[in-house]
């Protein structure tokens, strides 16, 4: 940066600081009002009220509260109406400390704690159930503590240990199992049910059983299979690693479920003639697939999809096929391939392709418009094109747009305004009211329309070039139904 540079930059910072401190001498206290009497970005009006121990409105309204001897979060924001974060703000500005205000959730959420373990809850899952509370909740209350367990809990197991005993269990796994209990808590109890039951011995492998399940593929999970086989789901798994056969039992589940399907669609071939449309065109979609398994077990929800089509199509309409997913149970990826490989059409208007010069031309737009400051939004507002779309093109670009002085005014709520006050002859209040913005948002566009209306005939002569050179900094009648009597175009 030149000498010159720096000059002129310490002058413009000297005039911005004179013209902040010349309206804050006039009785503007807030950013906000400064911001909008300045048009001075209000990080660089709170560095200069800063450089010069200026306090904001806020600011005096916690400093006298704080002095005249409240000395909490809530009694501040009570007699100020302040939020809890703008009096920390103030605070922390002024180099003052308060006690750490307590969550109002987290103490009720104690309260609910204590309450619970006075009634007899002594594990954390039974407090959460007792409490109301999630059992993520109890944890962070208790921390590490650990809740021993009551006298009637203990109780309890050795009741349960007994009556697996009396059953019939000879083992420790079978009576865990029986009992309901973890292995731990039955080796504590069995003691003390007055029995000696020794340690579980090593369980063999039957090879031979094992080998004729794997081939049959009829049990489906290992846990079974290990059941079956007199171990556990592990051992099974490792002993068909150790002989290959993990593949084997996989196509064995594969040919036994498709045999199924197959003797199925046997059954159905000779209704054909009698079904109706649905279950014809389901039947054609099974009998069409390579791994017909596959549906038997969702063989009503394919043929509720070919009834909620026909429905569909019979009422007429656009239906997406997202919405013929949601009411059939499918997933809109296989709507869409169930559709296709039965030659049915879609019931929504189908995509309309844009040439890649009109593509080109969109993208050029839209870059002339950023270089005019308009944001994301606008551009869709004015242009009709896809907001989503737009955002995208400015991340692969790596640009964000400079916002305006006012928080949420933007060239739209801008363009509303003025569209309200020409055409409807609508008050301040009355814009207010229909836009939604604030009133600082509301007299700052006003205050600068020329400025901001200019840039608005830009942006809407570069989408709409057949725009007389005099027009509005509003969309015309024949402009807007352009653009919203369809649905936003994509750029890509």
């Amino acid at each position: 940066m030149s000498h010159l540079e720096d000059r002129i930059l310490n002058a413009l910072e000297t005039i911005r600081e004179t013209e902040v401190l010349a309206v804050y001498g006039q009785g503007a206290r807030s950013v906000r009002e400064l911001v909008g009497k300045t048009g001075i970005k209000a990080k660089e009006v709170r560095e200069i009220l800063d450089m010069n121990n200026l306090p904001t409105e806020r600011e005096e309204k916690v400093l006298d509260a704080f002095y005249s001897g409240v000395r909490s979060y809530d009694g501040i924001a009570e007699e100020t109406g302040l939020s809890y974060s703008a009096i920390c703000l103030a605070l922390r500005g002024n180099r003052l400390k308060l006690p750490r205000r307590e969550n109002c959730r987290t103490t009720k959420n104690r309260i609910k704690i204590r309450e619970a373990i006075a009634s007899g809850a002594r594990t954390k899952k039974e407090i959460a159930r007792v409490a109301g509370l999630s059992y993520q909740a109890v944890c962070n209350h208790l921390g590490g503590k650990v809740l021993k367990s009551s006298d009637s809990l203990k109780e309890e197991d050795l009741r349960k240990v007994r009556k697996a005993i009396a059953g019939g269990a000879t083992t420790r796994m079978e009576i865990a199992r029986v009992a309901g209990l973890s292995y731990p808590v039955v080796i504590r109890n069995i003691p003390l049910a007055g029995s000696r039951i020794e340690h579980d011995c090593y369980r063999k492998l039957n090879r031979e059983l094992a080998d004729r399940l794997i081939s049959e593929g009829v049990v489906s999970t290992l846990a079974e299979l290990g059941r079956q086989a007199g171990v556990s789901g592990e051992r099974i798994r490792q002993y068909m690693g150790e002989t290959g056969q993990r593949g084997r039992w996989k196509n064995a589940q594969v040919e036994r479920r498709e045999a199924i399907g197959n003797a199925v669609l046997i059954a159905l071939q000779g209704k054909y003639n009698r079904a109706s449309w649905a279950e014809q065109n389901a039947f054609e979609y099974a009998s069409g697939l390579k791994r017909r398994g596959v549906w038997n077990s969702r063989w009503d929800d394919l043929v509720n999809l070919f009834k909620v089509y026909h429905g569909a199509k019979e009422s007429g309409g656009d239906v997406p096929i997202e919405e013929l997913g949601e009411r059939s149970g499918f997933h809109k990826m296989s709507v869409s391939k169930v559709l296709r490989r039965t030659r049915l059409k879609t019931l929504c208007s189908p995509i309309k392709r844009v040439s890649r010069k009109e593509v080109e031309r969109r993208k050029e737009n839209v870059q002339q418009c950023y270089g005019l400051g308009l944001s994301a939004a606008d551009i869709a507002h004015f242009s009709g094109l896809a907001e989503r779309s737009i955002t995208t093109t400015y991340k692969i670009k790596g640009r964000n747009c400079e916002r305006l002085p006012c928080r949420g005014l933007t060239y739209r709520v801008a363009s509303d305004i003025y569209e309200a006050m020409d055409h409807g002859g609508f008050s301040i209040d009355d814009a207010l009211e229909l836009t939604g913005a604030s009133g600082i948002a509301v007299q700052t566009a006003l205050a600068r329309r020329a400025e901001y209306s200019a840039i608005i005939r830009k942006a809407l002569k570069i989408f709409h070039p057949s725009r007389r050179k005099e027009g509005k900094p509003y969309l015309a009648i024949d402009e807007r139904k352009k653009i919203y009597g369809k649905k936003g175009l994509d750029l890509r």
